[in-house]
């Protein structure tokens, strides 16, 4: 199987797609996390601290993102591909704790309800795309335009915040 190693445009021709899909993608975080957390700190029962956790983790990878498309941005390469050393692992703790805060999540909903088994599913999928796209965007990081659309693609994996409970 080949997979796509060129591209027949400049990289430097799509560069600023991705403040666009950074700003649309934190704007959408906002609205479904950001106004939800009054909420999400007084709901019954309590979220575990897992999920807590994944929400500091989470968050820290927001910030990770934008840090890296700035600098690309900016022109500070050297500066992204350091500090994409760093991304990568910190894209690993979040699929551990991504599968903590669904496993925590769903647990404490088993009894109630609002529980909806089959919603696991859609978020074990998340964390699959998640993973494959940033693995596949890692391989392909000398082919700027491709690694580009893979690491949006993997924020867009998480695109899907549901306000439960």
């Amino acid at each position: 199987m080949k997979l796509h190693t060129t591209a027949t445009w400049s990289a430097r021709d799509d560069r600023r797609a991705p403040l666009f899909w950074l700003a649309l993608f934190l704007i959408g975080t906002f609205l479904g996390f950001g106004l939800d957390l009054k909420h999400y700190f007084h709901q019954h029962p309590a979220a575990p601290m897992g999920t807590h956790a994944h929400a500091v983790i989470y968050t820290i990878w927001l910030v990770i993102l934008t840090a890296q498309v700035l600098l690309v941005e900016s022109d500070k390469v050297a500066w992204h591909k350091r500090l994409g050393w760093f991304a990568a692992g910190w894209a690993a703790l979040m699929l551990v704790f991504g599968f903590i805060a669904i496993m925590g999540s769903e647990s404490t909903r088993l009894h109630s309800a609002d529980f909806d088994a089959p919603f696991i599913a859609v978020s074990y999928a998340n964390l699959i795309n998640f993973s494959w796209m940033i693995g596949w965007g890692i391989k392909l990081r000398k082919n700027p335009a491709a690694h580009r659309r893979l690491m949006m693609l993997s924020a867009v994996a998480f695109a899907d915040p549901v306000s439960r409970g």
